[in-house]
């Protein structure tokens, strides 16, 4: 490996190691509920024909990634990530909340791979896909006395286009990817639910946006052709769109209902934070073949 390679790699290392650090400290310290919910960016570098990658992994959810290159420049690909369970936060001022998850993304598509040996980033890989995402969500604070809950329910699809840049050593391979992504929220409903039996029931009309993802990989052979492999990135908007969001109160006073409904302009900034730590496994389904060129 020459010298060049090397520091490259160091730095790639660090940066890595410190933001998944700083991933899984975030995660554990704010009581954040985010509902637009980015899953890694698919990255296999391929760089030859009858090669399956098949990866599982944990990145806001339980995910398999499975990407097969069915000629020696093309490759289709599909992943399906599953959040369900309890998470337990704890906030700021060291309030305590669950959130019951049941949350699912479906992701597909087709991709363009080359390699050019003797380059810093001899892999090339172009992406093109589709996914639904829709998440289910249930809220309760175990700090207050009032027991407020929210109920979250939303459903988006996405389309997005990615480019990765990346190159396998002898013990490790490295990438970066950056995806440009269009999401068309299908609905967005949330619900407020307090001890005095008052029902808050808001919803987004019109939710969709384009966001920036930027991203980095960094996999460390195993024996056997596994591998391990961790990632970090984040979700930019590309322009903020104001959306109304509508609000529906309803009063229960023993005896009768009032409802109340009032619309107003606001804006939902689809922004989140990326990772993912995962095991993965290349298999040459042909034996071995040439290289792409």
């Amino acid at each position: 490996m020459d010298s060049r390679k090397k520091n490259v790699l160091a730095k790639h290392f660090w940066s890595t190691a410190l933001c998944c650090i700083l991933l899984l400290a975030t995660e554990g310290l704010f009581a954040q509920r985010s509902f637009y919910t980015p899953k890694s960016l698919i990255m296999p570098l391929h760089d030859r024909q009858n090669q399956l990658h098949v990866s599982v992994g944990r990145a806001g959810g339980y995910d398999l990634h499975l990407s097969y290159a069915f000629t020696n420049k093309f490759a289709v690909f599909g992943t399906a990530t599953l959040d369900h369970g309890i998470k337990k936060r704890r906030g700021m001022l060291n309030n305590r909340s669950n959130i019951d998850r049941n949350d699912y993304v479906l992701r597909g598509g087709l991709g363009y791979f080359r390699k050019k040996e003797g380059r810093m980033f001899s892999i090339l890989e172009v992406y093109a896909g589709a996914g639904v995402t829709e998440i289910d969500n249930y809220w309760y604070s175990l700090s207050s006395k009032l027991s407020n809950e929210e109920v979250t329910k939303a459903k988006y699809w996405s389309y997005f286009g990615q480019i990765n840049i990346g190159d396998k050593l002898e013990r490790v391979e490295y990438g970066f990817g950056l995806r440009l992504v269009y999401s068309n929220y299908s609905y967005f409903r949330f619900y407020n639910r307090h001890r005095s039996n008052d029902l808050e029931q808001s919803q987004y009309i019109g939710l969709r946006g384009l966001t920036v993802e930027p991203g980095m990989n960094i996999t460390f052979n195993l024996p056997k052709r596994l591998q391990v492999t961790c990632q970090y990135g984040l979700a930019l908007p590309f322009g903020i769109r104001n959306v109304n969001q509508k609000n529906t109160t309803a009063y229960f006073d023993g005896s009768s209902v009032t409802v109340q409904e009032q619309v107003e302009r606001t804006n939902v900034p689809l922004t989140a934070l990326m990772g993912r730590l995962g095991l993965q496994y290349n298999l040459n389904l042909g034996g071995e073949q040439k290289t792409a060129h």
